[in-house]
């Protein structure tokens, strides 16, 4: 039988390159089985509020180094060799725990347990994890970002910048200049983000190790990095973002919240990307500024215990609705940006002893004054994208919301978002459900968040809150209750008609 070279060389070098590709995927590592597998994390522990089980079993272990390294079966061998290098790399810079775990599902941080490495991170923030795990202070995460890129020279795993490059890309992307956490992760940020942010780390460490050295970070005061700080014109803003976890891997510490963002968060309401650094920056200020407009009403100063914030994804928590206020916690548990606000005020009025027939619409009121997202679920009902909401609408809901949109544009014209009043959306609602009614009454939250308007603004706190304790027994300068429900009722029309 004749045979055809050309046949006999294409099948040798099939079966050459099926050789090199085992070959290269297999771990350059000698890996042993686990005789008793670990199972878990060890984060899920900390949290009553936390997301659903995630079976982890590691089942392969490798000694090197004097570290024991753990991993799953399916991670290939080219990301088992990678975050191996890696720890071999930061050794002589950091503190490394004796046991680390491989996981692509997860963020690089230390438990109790040891290291956690997901192998898809660079270098240097597997470093600077470690460097932040072994320092006593709370020192933005790009102070340890920077040394540790310093350290490791020339073999950068991020794109190295000119000068005019760096300068141009901060004008672009001024807060990062404030050296949080998640600038340097793929998570919420763009990989121009994340380049900026290691150049601009790189400024910041030569300029510490300039005068110090990485142990002396260990056991540093603001005062030994504000040289630098300053140096690279740094900006500390008022919130602080912690190394996350393999559950909560976005976390951020500002004066009244202790905010966690489960690693499957999803708004179920909104579609834009609230843990996009910017837009998350901006909502933790915003609460921070509601908190601060709000509480003196209460008799306070900010609150007297710092609220913990979870946002998961939905179904994940055991509560009814899209959020929950826990008091005995000191919680609130949620799975949207748009009813956070509200449940903050539900703090506010917790502390200050202030409850009442009128206190959901009382918290709507001021969260949809000081809260974007607030006013954005009206906006979703203005623009009739109810599914997203956590309400069911009926057919003759819906036929009001119609009729208010009409009313809305008639008067003003279609609206985007950025000027759309939320305040005078509800105005409108209201006036279509008094018209239905022979007898305006507090029928649903629309009426009763305007209702809570006039009062408040027409009579101020005190009516309102005498209101809100008395509701229809109340007697207030010769009026009684259905004399401010009327009242209400006739502002409404003459704004409206």
């Amino acid at each position: 039988m004749r045979v055809n070279k050309n046949f006999l060389r294409t099948l040798c070098a099939i079966f050459v390159l099926a050789i090199f590709s085992v070959t290269a995927c297999a771990p350059k590592y000698d890996a042993e089985k686990c005789e008793t597998p670990i199972r878990g994390s060890g984060d899920s522990d900390k949290y009553f509020y936390c997301p659903k089980d995630r079976p982890l079993n590691f089942n392969r272990v490798i000694e090197e180094s004097g570290t024991t390294f753990y991993y799953e079966n399916g991670l290939s061998g080219r990301k088992i060799d990678r975050g191996v290098d890696a720890i071999k790399r930061v050794q002589a810079f950091c503190d490394v725990p004796q046991t680390v775990f491989l996981l692509e599902d997860t963020v690089t941080h230390v438990n109790g347990n040891g290291l956690w490495v997901n192998p898809n991170d660079n270098t240097e923030l597997i470093g600077a994890v470690l460097l932040e795990n072994a320092s006593e202070a709370e020192f933005p995460f790009g102070i340890f970002a920077g040394v540790i890129a310093v350290l490791l020279g020339e073999e950068k795993e991020f794109t190295e910048y000119s000068e005019s490059r760096l300068e141009s890309s901060l004008e672009e992307y001024p807060y990062v200049k404030e050296l949080q956490y998640p600038l340097y992760t793929a998570r919420g940020t763009t990989k121009n983000e994340r380049e900026t942010a290691w150049n601009f780390a790189y400024l910041l460490g030569e300029k510490y190790l300039s005068k110090h050295t990485v142990n002396d970070l260990k056991n540093a005061t603001k005062e030994d990095i504000s040289f630098a700080l300053e140096a690279v014109d740094a900006i500390l803003p008022d919130y602080y973002f912690p190394v996350g976890d393999s559950e909560y891997p976005i976390q951020i510490i500002a004066e009244n919240i202790h905010y966690f963002f489960a690693h499957n968060f999803e708004d179920c309401e909104f579609n834009d990307d609230l843990l996009k650094y910017p837009v998350l920056t901006t909502f933790v200020s915003e609460n921070e500024t509601l908190i601060d407009e709000v509480s003196p009403i209460y008799g306070l100063h900010g609150l007297p215990k710092s609220i913990d914030a979870f946002f998961g994804k939905r179904g994940e928590y055991n509560i009814a609705t899209t959020g929950y206020s826990d008091m005995r916690r000191n919680a609130i548990a949620c799975y949207t940006a748009g009813i956070f606000g509200h449940e903050i005020v539900h703090h506010i009025a917790y502390w200050g002893g202030n409850d009442g027939y009128f206190q959901e619409a009382i918290c709507s009121y001021f969260g949809i004054k000081y809260s974007y997202y607030a006013r954005h679920r009206e906006y979703l009902d203005y623009t009739l994208q109810t599914k997203n909401r956590d309400v069911v609408y009926t057919d003759d809901v819906i036929e009001i919301l119609k009729d208010a949109r009409d009313l809305y544009n008639k008067r003003f014209g279609k609206s985007s978002m950025s000027d759309f009043n939320a305040e005078t959306w509800l105005q409108f609602g209201t006036y279509l459900y008094n018209k239905n009614s022979e007898h305006p009454t507090i029928g649903v939250l629309a009426q009763g968040i305007t209702m809570v308007q006039y009062i408040y603004e027409t009579y101020g706190w005190d009516v309102l809150m005498e209101i809100n304790r008395s509701y229809k027994d109340a007697q207030i300068d010769g009026k009684t209750y259905y004399d401010f429900e009327n009242e209400w009722a006739k502002w409404i029309e003459e704004l409206c008609s």
